[in-house]
């Protein structure tokens, strides 16, 4: 049996052509390791993300609660102060101003809902002073 040399360039290139072939799959195996560790990295990051942020909301629900505790003493002193416009006299208004003020202060530690609270108050106290003495004589 011959083969000639007819065989041996075909075999070649079956032989290079299988190499070729072989180093796509590694090249393609290879790249799908890369992406499965990125892909378990990702997801490894999203569950760390995950558990601080369960692991904060404790902290959340009572920042929110407290949060909550003080609008709602804030909305009562906002309807205390509101009762400057029954005043009966000027003095009356005066103290009632600077009560629900005080009340405030105490409650907030920023100070800012404090001070829109006694701004809105002294707006009403300006607003009924005159009608106070119109009617009440002073």
């Amino acid at each position: 049996m011959n083969f000639g040399s007819n065989h041996n360039p075909n075999i070649n290139e079956m032989m290079k052509n299988r190499r070729k072939m072989l180093e796509e799959i590694d090249n393609n195996r290879r790249k799908a390791e890369q992406i499965q560790e990125a892909q378990l990295q990702a997801l490894n990051e999203q569950n760390q993300m995950l558990k601080d942020i369960k692991d904060s909301m404790p902290v959340i629900v009572s920042l929110v609660r407290e949060n909550n505790d003080t609008s709602k003493e804030m909305f009562t002193l906002f309807q205390e102060m509101n009762t400057i416009m029954t005043a009966q006299s000027e003095t009356e208004a005066k103290n009632i101003l600077e009560t629900v003020t005080e009340k405030a202060e105490n409650i907030s530690n920023k100070g800012e809902a404090a001070k829109n609270l006694y701004s809105y108050g002294k707006v009403l106290y300006m607003l009924v002073r005159e009608d106070i003495k119109s009617r009440f004589g002073g």
